[in-house]
């Protein structure tokens, strides 16, 4: 009979799990493939998000908040400088409201654009932990 290391409970010979306290008794260790898999998950994972972080920044929509953002701040300042050198209350009035507008639409292309470029740097930052996970992991089974 053998002696679990757990709770000094009696067992069988050909016993794998100890009865009372359910420590395994063997060594479980997996199958070389399933590090194999481990691995080539991770590695696969790690490009799609380096390849993913790369398209945010990429794509033609955030190329279009920044090409708009700067085509507003542009038409903001010639509407300010105009509203500044008018003469007439009504029309310096007006130039104001339309360059608020121009500030709204400053505003939110400059959230769409922090949008991507957070999801860009966590997908990038993720692809670069599952890489170093990954060359972690062989060099200790090596």
């Amino acid at each position: 009979m053998k002696i679990c290391p757990e709770c000094s409970f009696e067992i069988e010979e050909q016993a794998d799990v100890c009865p009372k306290c359910g420590r395994f008794l063997k060594s479980r260790k997996p199958p070389k493939y399933i590090h194999k898999i481990v691995y080539c998950f991770l590695i696969i994972a790690a490009v799609f998000c380096q390849i993913f972080g790369i398209y945010q920044i990429a794509n033609d929509d955030y190329k279009y908040y920044c090409e708009h953002r700067s085509e507003c701040l542009k038409d903001h300042d010639v509407l300010s400088n105009a509203a500044m050198s008018e003469k007439s209350e009504n029309l310096r009035n007006a130039y104001f409201i339309f360059a608020e507008r121009y500030e709204d639409m400053i505003e939110y292309d400059n959230k769409e654009i922090e949008k991507y470029r957070i999801s860009s740097i966590i997908s990038t930052v993720l692809g670069v932990t599952f890489m170093l996970l990954a060359v972690k992991l062989i060099t200790i089974k090596k």
